[in-house]
Formats: C-alpha cells, sequence, structure tokens
C-alpha cells in the first residue's frame, strides 16, 4: 500500500516526481503503520481504511514531520521510497494534545539520527515562540532571584553588626584660614543627595514602617535594570555630568565647554572628544579633599569656576604671601585696591602660587627675597598665565611646574643672569588685556604675541620696555588711538601691530629721531585714518613699510618717500589715497615689492619706475591711471608679477620691450580697452604660468587659444 504526499518543502531529490511547482513522492504505507501504529489492531484498522484513508491520516497525524530519508528502492522497482520518522504516540485530539503539539520533541530515524522538532506542523511557529518565552522567563528568575538574595544577604549582615543600617554624612570641611566671604554653594548630585536625607531620617522606625520600606526595597530591585542597561546609563551619566563631586561631597565645577544654558560649545565639543579617548583619564579636582590645605591655587579656581579659594592655608604659606606682596607694591595696583583674601584675581593666584612654591619647595627653590628682580618676573609671569586664561592655552610646557624655573617655561627666554629677554606666545589661545605689569620686565627684547584673541588699548606701562627691539602684536583685537608713546621704545627694530582695530591718526612722534633703528613697520588692516605725514617717511632705516588696507588714509604720498633708500618693500594699496603717483619712487634703488593698487591715484606712471631694476612685483590696479605704459619698464628683467588691469584711460600700443621680463609668472592686464598691438610676453620658452588680457580685433593674443573677447587664462 502507498500514499502521495506533496510537503511544502523537501530538499532536492532525484526520485522525486515533479507536480507542477512541487515535488510528489510515493511512501510506503505499511512500513508507516508498523512503525506508527502503536498495536496490532490499530495497525489492522489503519490497514483496512485504505490507500486513500491512510494517506489522508498520514497527512493529519501529529507523527508527521518535515524531515525524511531515502529508503533503498526494492528490485524491478523505479520509484524512490521515503521512510517517515515515527513519532510517539497517536494523533493528536483535545487540549492536552494541543499543549503537546507545541512542546519541542525529539525522535531518532532508522539511520541513528537524532531530530528535535514540534509535533504538528501546523503549530510550528508557535511552538518556536513558545520555547523562546520559556527560555526568557527562566533567565529572568534566575538573574534577579540571584541580586535580591544579595542584596538580603548584606542588610541582614549588616544588622546583625550593628542594627540599622545608616549612612553617616560627611564631616564637614576645615573653615579655611582667610576667607572673607562665604563658600561658593555645593554641588551635589541627585542621588547623592537622597542618600543624605536618607541617612539622616530617625532610626526608631515601627515595625510596620520596615515592612513597607522592606516591599518597597523589594519593587524597587524588581524594577531595575539590566546589566547592560546600567552600563548605558553610566556611559550616559559620563558624558553629561557637569559638576565632578569628590568622596567628601563637596562639587567641583567642571562645566567647561558649556554655556550659560547648558548647551555645549565648539569648545567644548573638541574637549569631550579628547576625553573620551582616554579612558585612564584622572579627574584633577578629585585629587583633593575639601580638608586639603595648600592646594593650587589655579586649580582651586579652576574647579571652582573662579568663585574663590575653597582651601585654607597654612600658617607658613600665609606668611610668605604676605613677605611677597610687601615686597613689591609697585607691581600691585588691584591688591592696594582691596582684593578679597580669597579672590580668584589672576594677581591673587599669582601671589599664592609664589607663596605656596616657595614655602613647599624652599630647598629646591632658586629664589628668595632678596632678588626682588627675579620675584617680580616670576610673579609677572604667572599673572599673565591666569590674565590669558592659560588652563586653555594651546601650549604651556613647564609653566608653573612644582620648583621650576621659569626660565624654562615654554616660550620664555632669558640671559645668564636669569632675566627675561623673550616671550613668544604666538598661536596660543590666548584672551585678555594686555596687564601693566607687563611693563616691568626691563631686560624683555623680543615680545612675540601675534595670532591670539588679545583685547583692550595698550597701558602705559607697556612704554617702559626701553630694551624692547622687536614687538609682534599682529591678529589680535587691540583697539584704541595708536599709541603716540610707542616712540619711546626707540630701540624697536620690528614694530607688528596689522589686523587690529586701532583707530586715529599716524602720530608725528613716530619719526626718525625716534626711530633710528625700525627696519620693519606694519600696521596693515585697521581703521587707522587722515593724512600720511611726511615725518613717517623720515625713518630712514626702514626695510619695510605697509599701511595697507586702512581705508580712512587718504591725501597724497608725500614727496619725502624718497629719503627711504634702504626700502624694499612698500605696500600702500587698498587705502584711499590721491593725487598722481610721486616720481620720488623711482629713485629708491633697492625697491623689489611696489603695491599701490586700488587707490584713487590719477595720471601717468612715471617712466623713473622703469630704474627699478629690483623690482619684482608692481601692482597698480584698481586705479584712474591714464597714458601709455613705459617702455622703461623693459628694464625691470626681474619682474615676476604685473598688475595693471581696471585703469580703463590708458592707451596706446603695448611695448615690445615689455618681452624682455623673462622672469614674469603672472600678468594682469584686463579691462584695458583702449590699448593695441600684441601681447609681447608669448615668447616660446618664456611664456608666463598666468595670463590675464582681454583679447580684441585691437590686441593680437598670440599665446592665447580664444580671440573673443574672453580673458586668456594661459597656463
Amino acid at each position: 500500500m502507498s500514499a502521495s504526499y506533496n510537503p511544502p518543502s523537501a530538499p532536492s531529490d532525484p526520485g522525486a516526481v515533479n507536480s507542477g511547482s512541487r515535488r510528489t513522492f510515493q511512501v510506503d504505507m505499511d512500513a508507516v503503520i508498523a512503525q506508527n501504529a502503536p498495536s496490532p489492531m490499530q495497525q489492522r484498522a489503519l490497514a483496512r481504511s485504505g490507500a486513500n484513508q491512510a494517506s489522508q491520516d498520514v497527512l493529519q497525524s501529529s507523527f508527521h514531520s518535515l524531515t525524511y530519508e531515502d529508503v533503498s528502492p526494492t528490485e524491478g522497482d523505479d520509484s524512490s521510497h521515503h521512510h517517515v520518522l515515527p513519532m510517539n504516540g497517536g494523533p493528536n485530539s483535545g487540549a492536552k494534545a494541543f499543549f503537546m503539539s507545541m512542546v519541542p520533541r525529539t525522535t531518532r530515524g532508522p539511520g541513528g539520527q537524532t531530530y528535535v522538532y514540534c509535533g504538528n506542523p501546523k503549530r510550528f511557529w508557535r511552538c518556536v515562540m513558545m520555547m523562546v518565552a520559556v527560555t526568557a522567563v527562566i533567565f529572568t528568575v534566575t538573574h534577579f532571584s540571584t541580586k535580591h538574595v544579595a542584596a538580603r544577604k548584606n542588610n541582614n549582615d549588616g544588622a546583625a553588626a550593628g542594627g540599622d543600617i545608616v549612612e553617616v554624612p560627611p564631616t564637614p570641611p576645615q573653615e579655611p584660614i582667610i576667607h572673607d566671604k562665604p563658600n561658593p554653594p555645593i554641588f551635589l548630585d541627585d542621588d547623592e543627595g537622597k542618600e543624605e536625607e536618607d541617612a539622616q531620617e530617625p532610626d526608631d522606625a515601627t515595625p510596620e514602617e520596615e515592612e513597607a520600606t522592606a516591599a518597597e526595597e523589594d519593587v524597587e530591585e524588581e524594577e531595575a535594570p539590566t546589566d547592560d542597561e546600567e552600563d548605558a546609563e553610566e556611559g550616559e551619566e559620563e558624558e553629561t555630568d557637569y559638576y565632578a563631586v569628590d568622596d567628601d561631597g563637596a562639587a567641583a565645577d567642571d562645566d567647561e565647554g558649556y554655556d550659560d544654558d547648558g548647551a555645549a560649545d565648539e569648545d567644548g565639543y573638541e574637549e569631550d572628544d579628547d576625553a573620551a579617548g582616554e579612558d585612564d583619564e584622572v579627574d584633577e579636582c578629585s585629587t583633593f579633599e575639601a580638608t586639603t590645605q595648600n592646594v593650587d591655587p589655579y586649580l582651586q579656581c579652576y574647579c571652582n569656576d573662579g568663585a574663590g579659594f575653597t582651601n585654607a592655608w597654612t600658617q607658613a604659606v600665609l606668611e610668605t604671601h604676605s613677605k611677597i606682596a610687601a615686597s613689591m607694591p609697585d607691581v600691585l595696583p588691584e591688591l592696594t585696591e582691596g582684593l578679597m583674601a580669597n579672590s580668584c584675581h589672576p594677581q591673587n593666584m599669582a601671589l599664592f602660587w609664589m607663596a605656596r612654591d616657595m614655602t613647599l619647595n624652599a630647598d629646591e627653590s632658586e629664589v628668595d627675597f632678596e632678588d626682588q628682580a627675579r620675584l617680580v618676573q616670576r610673579f609677572i609671569l604667572a599673572y599673565l598665565y591666569g590674565n590669558w586664561g592659560g588652563d586653555f592655552w594651546n601650549y604651556f610646557e613647564g609653566w608653573l611646574e612644582e620648583g621650576s624655573n621659569e626660565c624654562d617655561w615654554g616660550g620664555i627666554e632669558c640671559n645668564d643672569v636669569n632675566q627675561v629677554t623673550s616671550i613668544s606666545l604666538g598661536e596660543n589661545n590666548m584672551y585678555g588685556p594686555i596687564p601693566s605689569q607687563l611693563g616691568h620686565l626691563e631686560g624683555l627684547i623680543t615680545l612675540e604675541l601675534a595670532n591670539n584673541g588679545l583685547s583692550g588699548e595698550i597701558p602705559d606701562e607697556f612704554f617702559l620696555l626701553t630694551n624692547l627691539v622687536k614687538l609682534d602684536l599682529n591678529h589680535n583685537a587691540l583697539s584704541g588711538d595708536l599709541p603716540e608713546d610707542i616712540a619711546l621704545l626707540t630701540s624697536l627694530k620690528t614694530l607688528a601691530i596689522k589686523s587690529n582695530n586701532f583707530t586715529g591718526p599716524i602720530p608725528t612722534k613716530w619719526n626718525g629721531d625716534a626711530f633710528q633703528e625700525l627696519l620693519v613697520l606694519h600696521m596693515e588692516d585697521n581703521d587707522v585714518e587722515g593724512n600720511l605725514p611726511s615725518e613717517l617717511f623720515g625713518i630712514q632705516s626702514l626695510t619695510s613699510l605697509s599701511l595697507s588696507d586702512n581705508f580712512g588714509l587718504q591725501g597724497e604720498i608725500p614727496v619725502e618717500v624718497d629719503f627711504l633708500q634702504q626700502l624694499e618693500e612698500l605696500s600702500l594699496h587698498h587705502m584711499s589715497l590721491t593725487g598722481t603717483l610721486p616720481g620720488a619712487i623711482g629713485l629708491i634703488k633697492s625697491l623689489g615689492r611696489l603695491r599701490l593698487d586700488a587707490n584713487q591715484f590719477r595720471g601717468t606712471i612715471p617712466p623713473i619706475y622703469g630704474d627699478l631694476t629690483a623690482l619684482t612685483y608692481f601692482a597698480a590696479e584698481g586705479n584712474y591711471l591714464t597714458g601709455n605704459i613705459p617702455t622703461e619698464f623693459g628694464f625691470l628683467s626681474k619682474m615676476e608679477l604685473m598688475t595693471l588691469s581696471g585703469n580703463e584711460g590708458m592707451e596706446g600700443i603695448i611695448p615690445t620691450e615689455l618681452a624682455r621680463m623673462t622672469n614674469l609668472v603672472s600678468a594682469h592686464m584686463s579691462d584695458l580697452p583702449n590699448l593695441r598691438g600684441s601681447i609681447p610676453f608669448c615668447i616660446e620658452g618664456f611664456e608666463p604660468d598666468f595670463l590675464v588680457v582681454d583679447c580684441s580685433p585691437q590686441i593680437t593674443c598670440d599665446c592665447c587659444t580664444s580671440q573673443d573677447n574672453s580673458d586668456c587664462d594661459y597656463s
């Protein structure tokens, strides 16, 4: 007896017969009946039911599964037979059978294979869900039961040791010796504040209250998050922890990188990214307790957001502090104005840092009270650190290290007697005004503070630095009128104050009598106004003079310009200068760069400019010049860049002598509609790298690819 069966999904079988999109297999029903009917009576009844009924019983019986094995065909039979795997029990029926159909089962095939299957294929996915649910329940119950038992054990142990468990509030910190204003508020995390409230509850609770408390603890423990959730929450708390709280409950304000609304600013994000990459980084604010004495004043103010010192000083430090302050009254104007003793004013931090360092490192310190000059310069440098935000500098190697020599701090240089001669702290993220104390560094020769955020006016005391040779304050936010007292710095060789906010006219005191050694004067990109004083061109030592990008400077170039016989660079572009180009400039034979573009000059280009044989850069575009291009320009064989564009009044034939400019790299001759002739730069082997010229019927461009009035960008 045999029956046909079309499985929902069957593995590929060479003996299968295709039936549409499904495969039909011949099942040996006698073998099925013999293997699955539990008694001979059932076997006979199943056999009498006939092949069709037997096939239907097989399809509906709960012993059927999706797995089967090939049975070797009998001799002379071409069809492949398949052996349906047996099950224990008969057909499913009733509630018990319904439940059993969802319980996973195991069986063994004729070859000894072990199979895990669901009893009824129609409830296969319900069975799988049952297995997942049971597994989850077992894991959850086991996990929380273990934690609950451990928590109970800890409470019982604590109660057995000393009754009710009550957290002892932290010991209040010792009152600082120097405090003339209250301590700043203490910030606590919500959890810690709750723990302190719990610790202050009375111990004489009734049995009913104890039972209610225990029930609440059980509920909280059951609702406790899993380990993975706890780790995720801890990670989020670490990223948004604005206040670092030490072991004593004292909060260290750590909201750096956040604005008043708590939103992260750009600097904060950068610092958070750096901190995230350093898992082992230690919070400095948690390295000391509220009762610790003589904590670094800069660290105290950093951790307390500048609200004042929070820790006490020993008597020895206080005495040293007073002695240092009394030794240099002229350097401490704020102290005499009633500065609070625990103030985080940069001056006060510097004094306490010196007192602390001299007290704690008395055996190693090279500074004593007899060397007042050394005390003054050490104080001034420490003051600069606090005044210009040293904690946020780009580099501060060695600064304020205990027992260190200030001459070893980054950017500081000294002479043989430990006198500071150079401060080079450019591009160091420094902000704030220039303090008057800086003027007391009498030995200072070089001061480079470019590319920072220094602001305000230059103080009068600054002009006491009469030994200063180089002053570089470029690219800051300094303001006020150009100080005429800079003329007191008679040793200056470099005065660079470009890209600031200086206003007013150029002082007439800036002349040859004051600056007899000045080589470089750069003051472009400010808001200076007025006429160019003739006294300025009396500084005959100048080699570079740049007044550009001061749109308020106007008038004509003084004829005294030819006094600057050592001048190599004259930059007067993007101003409001008028008049004609002075021929006197052609007498400065050393001139290599001459920029007169973007002004209001009129007239012709003086032919005497052809005598500037050292000239490599000549710019006169954007004016109202007229006339011809001087043929004398053919003598400027060193010329590398020449711009004449935008002078629509220029006319005539382009001089062929310009072909001698064999070093030309770039030439701009556009917007010159009245010029005629051919571009002379197109000499094979000597073409410029970049050529901008209007090619028109009047101008022949042999080295250009177009003749349609378009710019010829030749490269």
